[in-house]
């Protein structure tokens, strides 16, 4: 937390730090000013061949299961080769970085998130209960999570003090999907990632 580091010794928007009864030392509007954070989505896929999508680490009792999944991984599955893999990037009509760099990351995880009836994973991430409604038919099946991410943002969020004490936690105002690029890109993601789960390879 560098810019908040910055502007508790006087490093950044004068009128924030004067707000917070703090001697500026340099004025810079900027410091704080451009949080770009990147939203995650979450996507899962049930498989009709559990075989074909590689191993379930939870399945059955011994300990070892898991151990050997994640490190020597003997599973050939098309997904089974990587606890969480970056599977690709892609370009969408929406960007506009000036190096050509893609605006999706897709990375995938080689089983269903629900996978363990919601004991570990749906905490982790945070699901609703409604959410977890609407999964309950799936519980305990294998498949396949996608986690298209989106790479450069356009929506700029903020960082500022709650009170001139270090300990105090900031403000962060991320404005998530504020830019409407944002929004389409992720549609963009979405659709992608549904061809894949369609895909013939994965049935």
């Amino acid at each position: 937390m560098i810019n908040i580091l910055c502007i508790l010794i006087g490093i950044g928007p004068e009128p924030h730090l004067k707000y917070k009864g703090l001697k500026t030392i340099l004025n810079k509007p900027g410091v704080g000013s451009n949080l770009q954070d990147h939203i995650m989505i979450v996507i899962d896929g049930v498989a009709e061949n559990s075989e074909r999508l590689g191993f379930n680490p939870f399945q059955g009792a011994n300990p070892l299961h898991y151990f050997t999944w994640f490190t020597s991984n003997p599973y050939n599955g098309p997904l089974g080769d990587a606890a969480l893999g970056v599977g690709a990037h892609f370009h969408t009509p929406f960007g506009s970085d000036p190096y050509k760099r893609p605006e999706i990351q897709l990375m995938s995880v080689p089983f269903y998130t629900f996978l363990d009836w919601g004991a570990m994973y749906a905490e982790l991430l945070g699901f609703s209960d409604e959410h977890m409604a609407l999964n309950a038919e799936n519980m305990g099946k294998d498949g396949v999570t996608f986690l298209p991410k989106l790479l450069r943002p356009k929506s700029i969020g903020t960082i500022r003090l709650a009170s001139n004490n270090y300990q105090d936690h900031p403000i962060i105002d991320p404005q998530y999907l504020k830019h409407p690029d944002d929004v389409k890109t992720l549609v963009e993601a979405l659709k992608i990632s549904k061809n894949v789960l369609d895909s013939k390879h994965l049935k």
